[in-house]
């Protein structure tokens, strides 16, 4: 008996791609780690230190990316992880052909990229830039904390249900 015209194509776009199976299959992780990444490379630019003069000097914040250098590799491993986690969804999907060995080499990508962000964020969580006796920390440094984490535990997820 043969199978309908539907079931065929259907096993065909899933073929060489693995199931994601629910909320803990690798494509919800994916999608969680290419979303962290982006939250990522938009914590940078948010406001990380505020000065802390009283009057009649001017208080201010400024954001990771006018404040430390770390920021800005951080930024770059924000777009690696949120890249590769991109092309991870694109591969579970079946809009991106891949091998599966190249899909665990992006899985490890994401989570090597997001734990190299988050150690370099609570870097600077720990030790604040000079004048440190006149900075306090702002919103923008915790959401990067927290993004980091978040991307390096969702791309953690996803490469266990790869592998």
């Amino acid at each position: 008996m043969e199978r309908p015209a539907r079931a065929r194509r259907t096993s065909a776009r899933s073929a060489g791609r693995p199931a994601s199976a629910g909320v803990g299959g690798p494509t919800a992780a994916a999608y969680a780690a290419a979303i962290c990444g982006i939250a990522l490379a938009a914590a940078v630019f948010l406001p990380w230190y505020a000065t802390n003069l009283g009057a009649p000097f001017t208080t201010g914040a400024a954001s990771g990316w006018e404040w430390t250098g770390l920021a800005r590799i951080a930024l770059v491993l924000a777009v690696l992880a949120a890249g590769a986690s991109a092309a991870l969804v694109m591969r579970d999907r079946g809009t991106l052909a891949m091998e599966p060995e190249i899909a665990v080499a992006l899985g490890w990508a994401t989570v090597g990229a997001h734990a190299g962000a988050f150690a370099l964020v609570a870097y600077r969580v720990l030790v604040l830039p000079e004048p440190a006796d006149l900075l306090s920390r702002e919103l923008g440094l915790y959401v990067a904390l927290l993004a980091a984490l978040a991307g390096a535990i969702s791309g953690a997820v996803q490469l266990n249900a790869r592998e």
